[in-house]
């Protein structure tokens, strides 16, 4: 399997406007580093009846990449540190990009 690839993650959170903000760009420092990665999509949804409100999106350069990034201390660290305790409402996916 090759091609680029999407963590892509939905979620919903406690935190305020100011909070997400500071989440992701938390994220975008700590996992930035990761071999692989190449780059993020932050997002909030538009309509007020979608089931999840924030999107994370991690861009990895390859489908190898998602075990190395799921094992890399550095991405445990983030994931049961700060992210976890603030997104218990989440749904992750890896899309390989066609």
């Amino acid at each position: 399997m090759t091609g680029r690839v999407l963590h892509t993650i939905l979620f919903n959170t406690r935190l305020d406007e100011a909070g997400v903000r500071a989440l992701f760009e938390q994220a975008q420092q700590q996992l930035g580093p990761i071999p692989g990665v190449r780059g993020f999509t932050f997002g909030q949804a538009t309509g007020p009846g979608a089931r999840y409100r924030y999107l994370l999106q991690v861009h990895f350069a390859d489908a190898e990449v998602i075990t190395q990034y799921r094992d890399h201390p550095v991405h445990q660290d983030f994931a049961r540190r700060v992210f976890r305790p603030v997104a218990e409402d989440r749904l992750t996916t890896d899309f390989l990009l066609l």
